[in-house]
């Protein structure tokens, strides 16, 4: 992701661990012309059962975001366990 050219400000957080699950996100920022965008990528990974797991991936790219953009977020986010602060 980092080496791409309009990606900057990579962090990456910690995994954490949650009921059955374990959740990491990275932020990084996107720069096109002179405006810098921030974005997020969510990892969940739950416990299925023993022999399958079940991969999330949610990409938050503000590029095309608007004023109503972080009530969705935030709804598609608990629907899938995920809590932002």
């Amino acid at each position: 992701m980092s080496e791409q050219s309009n990606i900057q400000n990579v962090k990456v957080y910690d995994v954490v661990k949650g009921s059955g699950c374990y959740i990491q996100q990275i932020d990084y920022e996107i720069k096109n012309d002179t405006t810098v965008y921030p974005c997020a990528l969510y990892l969940k990974i739950d416990d299925v059962s023993v022999d399958a797991i079940l991969d999330t991936v949610i990409t938050v790219d503000n590029t095309k975001s608007d004023d109503k953009t972080a009530a969705i977020l935030k709804e598609v986010l608990s629907a899938n366990g995920i809590e932002i602060k």
